[in-house]
């Protein structure tokens, strides 16, 4: 079980307000809805993260080193 506080980003266009914006969430999740809300989806096949519109600082911070872009789909 995580106890640690979750960063991340929504991904556009599933963003709630029109600027970037860094969630910051304590763990666990006290719902099944809260934690379908935010998913985090782990790459796999030389990818950093999977299909989701939600996406942790660590993925982000590993796809802008690489030259990619964060996007829905995999990155």
């Amino acid at each position: 079980m995580t106890l640690f506080p979750r960063l991340g980003f929504h991904i556009p266009p599933m963003t709630s307000v029109d600027h970037l914006h860094l969630h910051v969430f304590a763990l666990p999740w006290n719902s099944v809805l809260a934690s379908s809300k935010y998913p985090i989806s782990e790459g796999g096949a030389g990818y950093v993260k999977g299909w989701s519109w939600f996406v942790s600082v660590e993925q982000t911070v590993q796809i802008l080193e690489k030259g990619g872009g964060v996007r829905v789909g995999p990155s």
